[in-house]
């Protein structure tokens, strides 16, 4: 049993966009794309996040969004 504060559930929705498609018409390899999100989410599951961020959902979508930003070249 998890022996940090309460917390609550959320769920993050994640886009991706392409202007072109590999050899097989794919634009992504989504297991990357999943390997990227998992490895920008573990650092948030069961920790207390009172205080980080600045209180502030939009500065943590924000970390996201350049998260992912920053691994174009992993997915693309």
């Amino acid at each position: 049993k998890c022996e940090n504060l309460h917390g609550h559930r959320w769920e993050i929705v994640a886009c991706a966009e392409a202007e072109t498609l590999d050899s097989i018409g794919l634009a992504f390899d989504f297991t990357e794309f999943k390997r990227v999100l998992d490895r920008l989410l573990a650092g948030f599951d069961h920790h207390n996040l009172q205080g980080t961020f600045n209180g502030q959902l939009e500065n943590l979508l924000t970390m996201l969004a350049d998260g992912l930003a920053g691994a174009e070249t992993v997915i693309a």
